[in-house]
C-alpha cells in the first residue's frame, strides 16, 4: 500500500501546489480520450452532495458537469477505445472479453473485498483542468485493485491500477477560464464520514468538450 499511497500523495501535492499558484487560470487543456474502465459506484449520500458541487462550478466557469450517474472512483484502467459509435468489431469483442472477466473473475473477488471498502474523503483539490475529491483508500481497496490487475494479467487482458482513490468532480473545457472564483465555489459538501461503494461496473466511457459519460452495452 506504501507506493500506491506515495504516488498518491505526490499527485494530490501537485494539486495543493497549483491551487497556491498565481495567477489562477486554466490551462485550456482537456483530457479528452475514451475506453474502458472498472468503477465503483456510489450512493445518492454521496453521488448528489458532488454532483452539486460540480453543477455549481459549471454554473461560473466553462466546465464539464458531472452527473450522479457517472461520479465514480476509478479501481482499474482497461484499454482506450474510440467512442463507441466509430468503434470496429475487434474493439466490440474486446470490450466484450472486459464483460466476459467482469461476471466471472472479477465478482468473485468483489464479493469478497467489496463490503469492506471505505474510502475517507480529504477535501475538494483542484488544478489547471480538473477539481477532484481527494479520498484516503483503505486496505482492502489496494488489494482489490491488485488482485484484478493481476487476474486481468492472466487473461492477457491490458488493465492497470488506478494512480489513487480518488473521485473526479469537473473537468474546465478547452480554452483558458479565470479560476480566481474557483476557491469560493468549493464549498465541502455534506458527505459520509466514510465513503462505501454500492457496486463495481464495468463502463465504456466517453469524454469530450460536450459531456463525460458511461456507456455500458457495446
Amino acid at each position: 500500500m506504501d507506493s500506491f499511497a506515495n504516488r498518491q500523495q505526490q499527485i494530490y501535492q501537485s494539486f495543493r501546489d497549483q491551487m497556491n499558484s498565481q495567477p489562477l487560470v486554466s490551462d485550456g487543456n482537456l483530457n479528452k480520450g475514451s475506453g474502458c474502465l472498472l468503477v465503483l459506484r456510489y450512493g445518492p449520500d454521496v453521488t448528489r452532495p458532488l454532483e452539486e458541487v460540480s453543477r455549481r462550478i459549471a454554473s461560473h466557469i466553462p466546465a464539464l458537469t458531472y452527473s450522479a450517474d457517472n461520479l465514480h472512483t476509478t479501481i482499474a484502467t482497461g484499454s482506450a477505445l474510440p467512442l463507441r459509435a466509430r468503434a470496429h468489431e475487434d474493439e466490440l469483442t474486446l470490450f466484450n472479453r472486459y464483460r466476459q472477466f467482469l461476471s466471472t473473475r472479477v465478482t468473485r473477488m468483489a464479493e469478497h473485498w467489496l463490503g469492506d471498502i471505505r474510502i475517507q474523503p480529504q477535501g475538494l483539490l483542484f488544478n489547471r483542468n480538473s477539481v477532484i475529491l481527494a479520498t484516503e483508500p483503505c486496505e482492502a481497496f489496494i488489494e482489490l485493485a491488485k488482485a484484478i490487475q493481476v487476474a486481468a494479467n492472466e487473461e492477457e487482458l491490458p488493465m492497470q491500477m488506478p494512480w489513487g482513490s480518488h473521485i473526479t468532480v469537473s473537468r474546465f473545457l478547452p480554452e483558458q477560464h479565470d479560476l480566481t472564483i474557483l476557491p469560493d465555489l468549493l464549498q465541502p459538501p455534506r458527505l459520509p464520514e466514510f465513503l462505501q461503494p454500492v457496486g463495481l461496473q464495468l463502463v465504456w466511457f466517453e469524454c469530450s468538450a460536450k459531456h463525460f459519460r458511461f456507456i455500458e452495452e457495446p
